[in-house]
Formats: C-alpha cells, structure tokens, sequence
C-alpha cells in the first residue's frame, strides 16, 4: 500500500488553490492524507476549502474530514473502496482544551495521527508526555490489544526544537542535518519509542520562517517541529521526504512523505506503547464538548445574545411591577 502524508502549519492562514496545487505535485500514492494545524478559518469557509479540494484533487474522493479547533484532517483516495473509520479527537491543553491536541484515524489496519504539541524548547518533557497520552487513548479507543492494527503514522507540529548550540548558531541553515541531529530533542522520543521510524532528513528546518519569504526569523531557533515518522509490523519504503519551499504563507512550510508498506508482516508485536489513560471518557465528553461549541460559535453568540436580551427584559419588568402596587394605584 502507498501512502501520502502531509502536515502543515498554516498559521492560521487560509490555503489557496496555488498552494494546493503545489501540494499535489508533490503527493504520488493513491491515498492521501492532509494535516493541518493552526487553521482557524472563518465561519463561511469550510464548504469553500472542501470546494477547493476537490477541485484541485478531482481524481480522489474525499473519504474523511474532521476538525478539531484549528486541527484539520482529510484523507483522500483515488479507489475509494469501502473503508472502516473510527476517528477520535482530544484536546491536550489545560482540561482538554484544544489549542493543542490530536485528531486520530483508525482507517482498515492503520491508524493515522495529527497532533499539535505543546511549544517552546523548554517544554520537551510536556510534549513527550502529550505523546504518551495520544498513546494510551488510541489504546483504550481502538483496543489495541484486540485489534490488528499493522501500522501506526505520527505526523504535525510536534514542535521538537533545535536546543541552542554552545557554538551560538541559532541559524542552522548553516548546519547539515546531521550536525542538527545532535541538538534535535526528537531524539529523546526516538529512543523511548524506537519503533517509529523517520526518513532521513535533507531539507531545512521548517520553523520559524519570516512568513512570505524564506528567510529564517531572528525570535526563535530554527528547527524540525513538523514530522512525519511511521511504525508498522510491516516493511517501510520511503520514497520522498521533504518539504514545500515553495509555499511561504506560514511561518512553518508542509513537510510530506510519500511510502509504501509492503503486504508480509516483519513481525508480530503489537503496536501498544502507554498504559491505560485514567479519565478517557471524561477526556472525550469535554473535548467533544469544546469542540461542538468551537464549531457553532455564531449559535452560542446568538443564544447568549438572546439570553442576555431576556435578563434585560426581565429586569425592566419586575421593576415595573414592583412600581404598581395597589398602594400606588390612586383611584
């Protein structure tokens, strides 16, 4: 099975159909799945961007889309065969709110994660311990234990960074990537989970741009935050793995992989790494409930709205009552 893969931080900047046609030359297999991160479109759009995907990619079927705050996930296919879907999306920041979270997608055997994890250098443990979350809830979710889940895509902004160099280059456009591997804090969920695997890396950093051009901004260090890496029972055949220079709306640029995976199992460990989350359910109901409110934001302004109306009039009305007492009626 072929699959494409690609996470973009848009920052909060819509896609245009320039952009999406330069993310399509770069996409090969029959099956493509799009992450986004950070894409808090207007009101009006979704129907327009859904439009403007199928337009640019009118030889798939859209087979799945869900979002989750400013988490966007699409998979897209070109036989669209009767497919199994079992989606989750959980919110990881302060009582499971969405600014950071993931939104999973068990599709046949494989389970598909977009994640936006927790930023700045200085959190690297929070982030490993978000990970460790997505990982536990995918178990409960999906019973991994049960189920014959084969293979398993981690990809978004992980917002893994570049701690700083001793040397002072901040800059690692000077810097190839194996002298960058060295000072990359993925390197720390690599060797706890060893069994996700990443193509090697060739392109620059793909944060923190001067959004419109390719110039490095000078308020972070430039690092690896967007990532694609795969586990599977099955052998892994990256063909492409790179990023999209040529798109400069963001401070980030989408990375994307194209690879295989073959048909025979290598192995027959189970792909179960965390321990049982304690407060799924709860997890669930409140992200789902943010997440609900997030997408009919105009119904609950209308309704508060509404509300606030009724206390008003309210207010006036036991005022005029309270002022009509028959000891004020003069006859």
């Amino acid at each position: 099975m072929n699959i494409s893969v690609l996470t973009f931080n848009t920052n909060n900047n819509l896609i245009d159909v320039d952009d999406l046609e330069r993310i399509k030359e770069n996409l090969s297999s029959d099956v493509i799945i799009l992450n986004l991160q950070e894409f808090y479109y207007p009101f009006s759009y979704p129907n327009e961007f859904l439009e403007k995907i199928g337009k640019t990619f009118e030889e798939y079927e859209l087979t799945f889309y869900d979002r989750f705050f400013g988490l966007i996930t699409l998979i897209l296919q070109k036989n669209n065969g009767i497919s199994k879907i079992k989606p989750l999306k959980i919110g990881l920041g302060p009582c499971y709110f969405g600014n950071k979270g993931f939104i999973s997608v068990l599709m046949n055997d494989t389970i598909y994660i977009n994640a936006h994890l927790s930023a700045h250098t200085r959190n690297n443990t929070k982030r490993l311990d978000m990970i460790d979350d997505i990982f536990a809830l995918i178990r409960a979710e999906y019973e991994l234990e049960k189920t014959k889940i084969h293979t398993i895509v981690l990809s978004g902004d992980l917002n893994f960074r570049n701690e700083p160099s001793s040397s002072g280059k901040n800059n690692l456009r000077e810097l190839s990537y194996p002298m960058c591997k060295e000072i990359d804090q993925i390197r720390h969920f690599q060797q706890k989970y060893p069994e996700f695997v990443e193509s090697e890396i060739t392109f620059e950093p793909t944060y923190k741009y001067e959004p419109g051009t390719d110039k490095f901004s000078k308020k972070r260090v430039s690092s690896y935050c967007d990532r694609i890496l795969v586990c599977s029972n099955k052998a892994i055949k990256f063909d492409t793995y790179s990023s999209i220079n040529d798109i400069k709306s963001s401070d980030h640029k989408p990375v994307f992989a194209n690879f295989g995976i073959g048909k025979e199992n290598i192995n027959d460990k189970q792909l179960v790494f965390a321990k049982k989350y304690p407060s799924r359910l709860l997890a669930k109901v409140i992200s789902r409930t943010y997440g609900t409110l997030y997408d009919n934001i105009l119904l609950v302004i209308v309704f508060l709205g509404l509300l606030i109306i009724l206390r008003i009039c309210w207010k006036f009305g036991s005022h005029g009552s309270k002022n009509n007492t028959p000891d004020d009626i003069v006859v």
